[in-house]
């Protein structure tokens, strides 16, 4: 990785320097598809010069609404490139959600495909105007769609035609490079504003932790909507001049047949990918693989070391946001004092554990998680069009994300939840995540979610879904008895509900907020009665 000056920190700059200096290396691979550094910043040109010819102008957002493609990178690239804003939508939006993107962001340019049209018409007048409309399809494509959305539509080809000349236009490291729609789980989606310096700074995190080199391949299951695999996954490869590889999405099927197809050396996961990923059945091969590192951010540390000794992969464990930037981490070649810990902090960040007004707690107590930047132009600018919301999170100089932890005598950050994910019960609080890692730890449960559900007398009670491993049943008495000895009593769940599946965010993330609002059902059951609510 190169250290650029500071006005060279932009992510257009640093295409064209990495073109230049690995020209013909690869360096994205989608499915059969492959591109070198040098056809990469081809195209971001024309789709810079493109977008410039629409009319489109530094500062104006770009909307992109796209499945995962190589298509995508190069939209992200040639945006930046231009001096105008990229806003990834989540593919999953629509109805209500879509028309909150639109109506918050109001971007210049929308480029999507064929297969969203029918939501975006379905959106009618909820939102007044409709941005100028790109259309990647098939030929023939913006004819069909033409009878789907009464207003002109440009064809993706035509950004392509347009000469590999950017316009002339001044970007600075401090200018507005995207703007990442927050999942929602807490709440509603906010535009998380990110500048052009975090992304040379936060890539520049992750190259250090786990001494990235041009012969890396960085591989990247989850949607290109996420920050996790624009600038934690592509950008960090480009910095070195190593390859990525995306995917369509993550498959605990696919995933080690794929990581020996290309190659791969690092990627990233979420809490609950290594507990599938151990929940398959073992083969033979486990250990033959070529990852090296696996990120993450909540490793389950009842797993963590027969993870590494049963695929020989070494785990970097980490805590951050798409506010805050990576602010932990365990430093490579330094062994964490447990696994429960998420690391140190990363040094360019001033970090506090505070109570509910701002005072900070001595080590060892549970409090919410505050940050700021040492460098300028690291962590968010704000949540876009929403003064208000920006003000709550950062009141008294303080970035506050809702999180919740403890920092040890020793300086080791432990992650207990989110402040939402905190439950007062028999007169303690009690964390969701440690009770869902003893959970996940009985042989049915392939992964299950905790949340807090109001008690008779004030205070909580905890609530568990469960996802059985598939063709597993058990009955929720015995999965009761298995955890007695291994939860204090305070910590078992008064209730249990089995569920075919679990809903999630495009990032594998468990959406607690869409199974709080179903709270307790007929399927739901009663520990104190050993009975199902439906049935008494």
């Amino acid at each position: 990785m190169f250290d650029y000056a500071r006005e060279q920190r932009t992510l257009g700059f640093m295409l064209s320097d990495c073109a230049k200096r690995y020209a013909d290396r690869t360096f994205i691979r989608f499915r059969d598809e492959s591109y070198t550094y040098a056809e990469i910043d081809d195209r971001a040109s024309r789709i810079a010069r493109g977008l410039h010819d629409l009319g489109a102008v530094k500062g104006n957002l770009v909307a992109v609404l796209l499945p995962n493609c190589a298509e995508y990178v190069w939209v992200q690239l040639g945006v930046a490139r231009a001096g105008m804003v990229e806003v990834p939508l989540s593919t999953e939006a629509q109805g209500p959600l879509l028309t909150h993107f639109l109506k918050n962001a109001q971007p210049d340019v929308l480029i999507t495909t064929p297969e969203f049209l029918a939501r975006i018409a379905a959106l009618g007048d909820a939102v007044t105007s409709l941005p100028r409309l790109v259309l990647k399809g098939e030929p023939g494509a913006v004819a069909t769609a033409q009878t789907e959305i009464r207003q002109p539509i440009i064809p993706f080809e035509d950004l392509l035609a347009a000469p590999p000349e950017p316009p002339e236009v001044d970007v600075s490291y401090r200018d507005l490079l995207a703007i990442f729609y927050t999942s929602g789980t807490t709440g509603v989606s906010k535009g998380v504003m990110l500048p052009h310096h975090h992304n040379w700074h936060f890539p520049g995190i992750i190259i250090k932790l786990a001494e990235l080199t041009g012969d890396d391949v960085f591989y990247t299951p989850f949607p290109y909507y996420h920050g996790v695999s624009q600038y934690m996954a592509v950008v960090p490869a480009m910095l070195v001049g190593g390859c990525a590889v995306i995917a369509d999405k993550f498959s605990a099927s696919r995933f080690w047949d794929e990581i020996r197809r290309y190659g791969v050396t690092v990627c990233w996961s979420v809490m609950t990918i290594p507990a599938v990923l151990m929940k398959q059945p073992e083969k033979p091969d486990d250990y033959t693989n070529s990852l090296r590192v696996m990120f993450g951010m909540g490793i389950d540390p009842t797993i963590w070391e027969a993870f590494e000794e049963r695929f020989g992969v070494r785990f970097v464990n980490s805590y951050g946001s798409t506010e805050t930037n990576l602010i932990i981490a365990c430093p490579p070649h330094v062994r964490p004092p447990n696994r429960r810990t998420s690391g140190r902090a990363t040094g360019d960040f001033e970090m506090a554990i505070v109570d509910e007004s701002d005072r900070r707690l001595p080590a060892g107590e549970i409090g919410f998680i505050v940050s700021r930047p040492k460098i300028p132009f690291t962590q968010m600018q704000g949540y876009y069009r929403m003064p208000d919301e920006t003000l709550k999170v950062t009141t008294n100089l303080w970035l506050h994300n809702g999180d919740m932890g403890y920092f040890d005598e020793a300086g080791w950050f432990y992650f207990t939840g989110r402040g939402k994910d905190t439950m007062r019960i028999g007169g303690e609080n009690v964390s969701a995540q440690e009770i869902e890692v003893v959970l996940n730890s009985h042989p049915a449960v392939l992964e299950c979610a905790v949340f807090a559900v109001s008690g008779d007398l004030g205070e909580d009670e905890a609530k568990a879904d469960l996802r059985l491993r598939d063709g597993v049943t058990v009955e929720p008495a015995e999965i009761i008895e298995f955890y007695r000895g291994k939860l204090s009593k305070h910590m078992l769940p008064r209730y249990l509900q089995f569920r075919a599946q679990l809903p999630k965010t495009g990032t594998e993330k468990i959406q607690k907020g869409k199974l709080q609002e179903q709270g307790l059902t007929p399927e739901t059951w009663d520990r104190q009665s050993g009975a199902f609510l439906g049935k008494g």
